[in-house]
């Protein structure tokens, strides 16, 4: 039975579902997998899992130098992971980029054991040249396998790395099956009360904006949508940041009764708004692989994605509209197109998300498919 090691920094709810089926699969193929966790926590991140309930071997490494074995640091160093035996696995799954320490693992792991696993792209990185530019030529020509999310990491790939390399699709994973059905699943009196707490009609739109309020996400462009789009719509707002509560007092935006702001709330709450929504609007000036817009696809919402979404060409594709955010007048125009769409337009572009993130999001085909191409 082959062995493959996968290096990840922290566990995360995602990553754990990820782990948990490939471990469930991997035996078909006569695989068997760990995964080495380089820490138990990252700063800014409040996931509170219990590793006991984990369905995937695992360890943690304990033994640092420069900083907190527990707590994620670029800078720290994992003497425990430099000290594994990779002789006794077929492939060694990690970023080079992630941390130094995963730097100097992709000049210690054999070349052909290397799959490197690389998210980034000239939207969420702009250290192309110079120091760290050399630094990422070095290292990502250690590898001549990538599992990439989309085109856009492989033509950030491509730009330090000439050779002719094998890329694996293997997009950010979520639970498939319990994000397709989010719209059966929500009653339809449980639709009726959340309609009447924000005082919108069967006939309104409802858009659904999930994730940190701030500037990188784009929030603070809604006052001016609000201002410029019109029609029967109500943008809701889920989450938290640094810009929630100037918006949320903003006076015009309360007359306007066209948004609100939620807050966080429990991810069985927020579930329930991707049963509810119409659109997914999405207008992040920088974000790489946002695991948000494959659940609002899944869930066959109508997509209005910025083009500066790292894996907007993944979600939007005859499905609604990527928004360029440098032509505030055409992103007025594509949601005020959506806006103004009957029942059965609605229907047709839902759909078309369905068939969108069964052909690239459903996780049991994705890792299977990864699996068929290593062995």
């Amino acid at each position: 039975m082959k062995k493959i090691l996968v290096i990840n920094n922290i566990p995360t709810p995602y990553r754990r579902f990820l782990f948990d089926e490939m471990n469930l699969i991997a035996p078909e193929f006569n695989l068997k997998l760990k995964v080495c966790y380089q820490f138990e926590r990252e700063k800014g991140r409040h996931w509170d899992l219990d590793s006991s309930k984990f369905k995937h071997e695992y360890f943690f490494s304990k033994r640092t130098l420069f900083g907190n074995e527990k707590y994620y640091d670029f800078k720290t160093l994992n003497l425990d992971l430099i000290k594994i035996d990779f002789r006794e696995y077929e492939y060694v799954i990690f970023s080079p980029l992630m941390s130094i320490n995963n730097a100097l693992l992709s000049l210690i792991i054999p070349r052909k054991k290397q799959i490197h696993w690389v998210e980034s792209n000239f939207e969420s990185t702009k250290s192309v040249a110079g120091i760290r530019g050399l630094l990422k030529k070095v290292l990502l020509n250690r590898s001549d396998r990538f599992l990439v999310p989309g085109e856009k990491s492989i033509n950030y790939i491509k730009h330090f790395n000439y050779g002719c390399n094998v890329y694996y699709d293997f997009p950010n994973i979520i639970d498939f099956d319990k994000y397709r059905n989010a719209r059966t699943n929500l009653k339809i009196i449980d639709s009726k009360v959340m309609r009447k707490r924000h005082g919108i009609s069967d006939k309104t739109k409802v858009i659904l904006v999930l994730g940190e309020v701030c500037l990188r996400k784009g929030s603070d462009l809604l006052p001016s949508i609000v201002d410029n789009v019109g029609g029967d719509y109500q943008i809701i707002v889920v989450g938290a940041g640094d810009l929630l509560e100037n918006l949320s007092q903003n006076k015009a935006l309360k007359a306007s009764n066209k948004i609100a702001f939620l807050g966080q709330l429990t991810q069985e709450e927020t579930f329930k708004y991707f049963g509810l929504a119409d659109i997914f609007l999405h207008l992040a000036r920088q974000d790489p692989s946002p695991l948000v817009c494959i659940e609002a696809v899944t869930a066959g919402l109508v997509m209005a994605v910025s083009k500066s979404t790292g894996n907007s060409p993944e979600v939007v594709n005859r499905n609604g509209f990527i928004l360029d955010l440098n032509s505030p007048k055409s992103v007025y125009k594509s949601l005020s197109q959506l806006i103004s769409m009957s029942d059965c337009e609605i229907k047709k572009l839902s759909d078309e998300s369905s068939r969108l993130a069964e052909q690239k999001f459903n996780h049991s085909l994705i890792i299977r498919r990864l699996f068929k191409e290593l062995i």
